[in-house]
C-alpha cells in the first residue's frame, strides 16, 4: 500500500479465502480502491503445474491493473 500511495502501480494478489479481508484492510487503511486480484485457494502445497494454471488465469488481469 505504501508503494501505491507513492504513485507506483501495484497489485495485491490473494486467494479467494482472503479477498474480503484484503478489501476490508485496504478500506480501513484509507485505500478502498487498492487493486486486488484474486486467485483460487490454495496456492501453497500444490504442484508447480497447478501454480502455472492459476497464474495463467490471472496474468492478464494483473498486467492490466499495473498499466492502468
Amino acid at each position: 500500500m505504501e508503494i501505491e500511495k507513492r504513485g507506483k502501480p501495484t497489485v495485491t494478489i490473494c486467494t479467494n479465502r482472503f479477498e474480503i479481508l484484503a478489501h476490508v484492510t485496504a478500506t480501513g487503511l484509507g485505500m478502498p480502491n487498492l487493486p486486488v486480484v484474486v486467485v483460487p485457494h490454495p496456492i501453497g502445497g500444490i504442484s508447480e503445474e497447478e501454480v502455472k494454471i492459476k497464474t495463467d488465469g490471472i496474468l492478464d488481469n494483473v498486467i492490466g491493473r499495473l498499466l492502468r
